[in-house]
């Protein structure tokens, strides 16, 4: 599993890159356009798109904090086991959802246990 780890680390730095300059050109963007201000709807109209754009990177920052778990994980050798049992987490998986730290059955337990009312 190892190559298919090295494709997996070159998948999540192609993200991540491509993460940071969506928000480097966001952040260009809103700059160009504070210094266009117009009428009252141009402002109204500038204020949700500033509070979309925070919306965005705010969600693209927690993107960023996985990706760089992961990366750190895949560096200490210990990515791909499941943080329950230990067991490996099936490649498929991984490559589905990089980000994942529970195997599959793991991950159905836990959300069985989530769905059963406590009282």
């Amino acid at each position: 599993m190892k190559g298919d780890i090295n494709k997996i680390r070159e998948l999540l730095l192609t993200q991540k890159q491509e993460i940071l300059s969506k928000i480097q050109t966001g952040k260009d963007e809103e700059e160009l356009t504070a210094s266009n201000r117009g009428d009252y709807v141009d402002i109204a109209t500038d204020g949700l798109a500033h509070e979309l754009s925070y919306m965005f990177e705010e969600r693209e920052k927690e993107k960023l904090k996985l990706i760089d778990e992961t990366l750190e994980s895949i560096g200490q050798g210990t990515y791909g086991e499941c943080l329950e049992c230990g067991d490996e987490i099936e490649f498929e998986r991984l490559l589905a959802l990089p980000f994942a730290k529970l195997c599959l059955d793991c991950k159905s337990r836990e959300e069985r246990r989530s769905k059963i009312p406590i009282g």
